[in-house]
């Protein structure tokens, strides 16, 4: 893996005739490869969310260059926060840390 590649994906614009309509433009979705306005796709999404859970995120950070993936710290932070397995301080057990000081 030592190349760099760009998806360009052309859509189709559809146009809504109705009057009544609140959407005048219809742009053709491809969602089994990315959601919508997604800059990243999910398979790379996937990767930065188990490189943060492997390291922390500074390193997570490097590793990522090395799959040609330039994304901070903060965006594997992200990727981590949008997991639903990920639980906050707020919805931890408040018994599971009693008596650690």
């Amino acid at each position: 893996m030592d190349k760099k590649v760009v998806i360009r994906l052309q859509t189709r614009k559809f146009f809504c005739d109705n009057p009544n309509c609140e959407s005048e433009v219809f742009t053709e979705r491809f969602d089994s490869l990315i959601k919508p306005y997604a800059r990243k796709t999910d398979r790379l999404n996937k990767y930065l969310e188990l490189i943060g859970f492997a390291v922390n995120a500074e390193v997570g950070s490097i590793l990522s260059k090395q799959i040609l993936a330039d994304v901070s710290s903060d965006n594997i932070l992200r990727c981590l926060l949008h997991n639903k397995n990920v639980r906050t301080p707020q919805e931890k057990d408040s018994g599971i840390l009693e008596g650690v000081s």
